[in-house]
């Protein structure tokens, strides 16, 4: 069996190489294509140690912990952010716009007061304290803009947590693993 070299590729993959293939071209796991160097520059590489070894996979390069981080800041980003859209989607379906037939009953309405006699609107008066104003029942258009002023604050609340997970993700890629034996002081 002819001496056998390493021979590594951009992407860190080491690829062992006969004598005999000095000259030709071979391919990486990554795709990229390598020029095996001529023979008398091959004898420059560092020579296989194991002559079964015929690829060395690089070493992994993610922590634990940065494997963490980002699964949780991606879960963090993704869900609010999704469920941030579809809020704001139901949001923009509500109808916000005023009924004008309310405003024309609430001028009517105060025309007649305006037409009441002093002690009509004093028996008006007793009867409202006596029974009071009864249960508030605001149009729909209303009701509509307090629900969207609502899921707005939620909404507000779902971006501070996607921008709380998007800084994870963006940590977790920052780290440097350590190697072993290394103590982070």
């Amino acid at each position: 069996m002819s001496q056998r070299y390493l021979l590594k590729c951009s992407c860190g993959t080491e690829h062992a190489v006969e004598t005999a293939q000095a000259g030709d071209t071979i391919s990486c796991t990554c795709g990229e294509s390598i020029q095996v160097p001529s023979f008398r520059d091959l004898q420059k590489l560092p020579p296989v140690r194991d002559p079964e070894a015929g690829i060395r996979k690089p070493r992994r390069s993610w922590h634990p912990i940065q494997g963490l981080l980002f699964g949780i800041g991606a879960v963090l980003f993704l869900v609010p952010a999704v469920w941030g859209i579809s809020i704001e989607i139901h949001r923009r379906s509500l109808d916000m716009t005023e009924d004008p037939s309310i405003q024309r009953e609430l001028k009517r309405n105060l025309k007649n007061i305006g037409n009441l006699k002093i002690h009509e609107s004093y028996e008006v008066w007793k009867l409202l304290l006596k029974r009071g104003l009864g249960r508030r029942n605001p149009p729909a258009y209303v009701l509509n803009r307090e629900m969207s002023q609502y899921w707005l604050t939620v909404e507000l609340q779902m971006a501070v947590v996607s921008l709380v997970g998007l800084a994870l993700i963006i940590t977790s890629l920052w780290i440097q693993p350590g190697r072993k034996g290394e103590r982070h002081g």
